[in-house]
């Protein structure tokens, strides 16, 4: 297994178990959220591991064709997320302060998950376990 085969696995394992606990537990992630996007620390926390995982994604899997592409992108899409939270704490603070979270919002981030989840793990089942 190749490193790309490798970060396209592992993200689309990750993508499908987040997915699914929310799908099952979308209250208990709902009431886990509300105090932590009020804290002050989220948005460099945030920004922290979103900027760390992209550049991780980023360099080792920029791939711009086939399958993989939903990888590479999601690994830019972090840099940015990351980036922007870092450079800007106060403002995307006061933007996660604002959000309301409910277990319908989490059920639709679990669906969104899912799907990339399956997507990507789909891609690794026709490119390189069918061939």
């Amino acid at each position: 297994m190749n490193t790309h085969q490798l970060i396209d696995a592992a993200l689309g394992f990750l993508l499908l178990v987040v997915g699914l606990s929310q799908l099952l537990h979308r209250r208990a992630w709902a009431t886990t959220f509300v105090p932590l996007l009020r804290h002050s620390a989220t948005p460099i926390l945030a920004g922290l591991y979103a900027l760390m995982f992209g550049l991780v994604i980023a360099a080792a899997h920029n791939v711009w064709g086939g399958w993989s592409l939903v990888t590479t992108l999601l690994g830019w899409w972090l840099i940015l997320f990351g980036a922007a939270f870092l450079l800007a704490p106060g403002a995307t603070g006061r933007w996660l302060a604002r959000l309301v979270i409910t277990p319908n919002l989490m059920l639709l981030g679990g669906v969104i998950r899912l799907t990339l989840g399956l997507v990507i793990g789909l891609g690794i089942w026709l490119t390189h376990v069918v061939d």
